[in-house]
């Protein structure tokens, strides 16, 4: 048994790295003060191991601390053979996975394939914390959403696995407050953006005010078109109406209404499409709107698809553009 003079040493060495108020608040901590001396090697091996951020880790499980490297390397070689390509990640992510035994991880993995999740292991790496939940919890969410018109409840878990986390007294209550907010065809955008689930009422009002301020008409269905428009921030906006109206474009809320994805583009991407435009000798306007022209082209690109365009002796449209950069023939 400690002395209590040792483990006020200890306390006090703990609460210096990681602070009071987390040691006194782990029962953990409170439970399993371990020597002084042993910090240094574990810190030690577990950087040879490839662990990166340790604080964060001992913070989210300090239970690490008293964990042998014959338990850890034994984790990390099973979760490899697994199908676990980087279990280091994995665990830093998760570090309470180190907790679970490998008849718990085998048989999660067997259950997910079992209910049609067809790669279990990418869903873990994407949502650790699904080890966690019980199968009765993940049958109960399939069920339910597929009764609230989700015809894959499995895909939309893959895509939002902290799906898994929300009540259905949430779900419920956000289908019926978007709804009211003159969302339609709810199913469409949750399956679109899961995200939605998690944001706020607030947000979602603040946004919709905020928008229809800065003279967008139909702020609802900019947010379905793109529902990441949410996680822009009112100034972002405010920026890039001011940038696009400094670049020669007449009308920046109609051009964000018909592409609500350029607000997502730097200023550097636009600039380098507009180049291209002048090369091309085309409305910029007409072009930019046409975004899947420019998704992912490069600007070495540019003369070539000009050059190509003079050859042929066709008016370079947009959907013509996209046809000689998609088939690479230039």
């Amino acid at each position: 048994m400690l002395s209590q003079e040792e483990r006020n040493a200890r306390q006090n060495f703990y609460a210096e790295i990681f602070g009071l108020e987390r040691i006194e608040g782990s029962s953990i901590f409170k439970n399993h003060l371990w020597p002084v001396e042993d910090y240094g090697k574990k810190i030690e091996g577990l950087r040879q191991r490839g662990f990166e951020d340790l604080q964060k880790m001992i913070v989210s499980m300090p239970a690490i601390l008293g964990l042998s490297f014959e338990n850890i390397d034994g984790k990390i070689a099973g979760l490899r053979e697994r199908g676990f390509e980087d279990p280091q990640k994995l665990i830093i992510t998760s570090p309470t996975i180190l907790g679970y035994s490998f008849e718990n991880i085998d048989g999660k993995i067997a259950g997910l394939r079992e209910r049609g999740f067809k790669d279990p292991q990418k869903l873990i790496i994407t949502s650790p914390t699904i080890l966690g939940y019980s199968f009765e919890n993940i049958d109960g969410k399939i069920a339910g959403l597929r009764e609230r018109g989700f015809k894959d409840p499995q895909k939309l878990i893959i895509t939002s696995p902290t799906i898994l986390g929300y009540s259905f007294e949430n779900i419920d209550g956000k289908i019926a407050g978007l709804r009211e907010r003159g969302f339609k065809d709810l199913q469409k955008l949750i399956i679109t953006s899961p995200a939605i689930l998690g944001y706020s009422f607030e947000n979602i009002d603040g946004k919709i005010a905020g928008l229809r301020e800065r003279g967008f008409k139909d702020p609802q269905k900019m947010i379905v078109s793109m529902p990441l428009i949410l996680n822009y921030s009112l100034e972002n906006i405010d920026g890039k109406i001011a940038g696009l109206r400094e670049r020669g474009f007449k009308d920046p809320q109609k051009l964000i209404t018909t592409a609500p994805n350029i607000l997502g583009y730097s200023f550097e991407n636009i600039d380098r499409k507009l180049k291209l435009c002048r090369q091309l000798e085309v409305e910029a306007n007409e072009f930019i709107a046409y975004s899947f022209t420019f998704i992912g082209m490069s600007p070495k690109h540019y003369i070539p698809i000009a050059r190509k365009f003079r050859s042929l002796e066709e008016k370079p449209t947009p959907r013509a553009v996209y046809r000689i950069y998609r088939k690479k023939d230039f």
